[in-house]
């Protein structure tokens, strides 16, 4: 688990915030999806018939995709806050039409008008739909490591696996 995290996951998330929606990258993100699962099979020690639900809730990992969205609302929280340098600020404030303070940060963001499938999916538009799906108490935190944590589900390692290589999922 430490190798794949240092080595591939790694990978899998470089530069994340900036390819994730894009249309493209579909196939490339699927791909990446399933040497998820491959790995998460050689770790636990399960066959190829074991369901990808078990396997997550076994390991206690997130999909790529949620680990993806959760980097970029981090990003957002740091731009909204000043956390981030201040050409990402800049490109935000041009992007709004609000008059920024903190009240309305806490609350929805403007949508973005995008002609282009292309610029729907960019960072900006995409992820203030996400931000606007975050519940109120998410949002109002101050810290960024209460954002990071309240974010996070808690996926917790059931463990099966430690027992001699033989998984319960294995035997399903």
């Amino acid at each position: 688990e430490r190798i794949y995290f240092a080595f591939v996951r790694l990978l899998f998330e470089y530069g994340c915030v900036v390819w994730d929606k894009a249309p493209r990258h579909e196939f490339l993100f699927n791909e990446m999806e399933k040497n998820q699962i491959q790995a998460a099979r050689i770790i636990t020690g399960t066959n190829n018939y074991a369901p990808k639900h078990l396997l997550y809730l076994e390991t206690g990992w997130e999909k790529l995709s949620k680990r993806r969205e959760s980097y970029r609302l981090v990003l957002l929280y740091k731009i909204l806050n000043d956390l981030a340098p201040a050409h990402l600020r800049n490109t935000f404030l041009s992007y709004t039409y609000l008059n920024i303070n903190d009240y309305n940060l806490r609350h929805n963001m403007q949508l973005i008008y995008s002609r282009t499938e292309t610029f729907r999916s960019s960072f900006f538009p995409s992820s203030f739909r996400l931000w606007n799906v975050l519940d109120q108490s998410v949002k109002n935190v101050d810290l960024l490591s209460l954002f990071k944590s309240k974010l996070k589900k808690k996926n917790t390692p059931h463990n099966f696996y430690h027992d001699l290589g033989c998984t319960k999922i294995s035997c399903i």
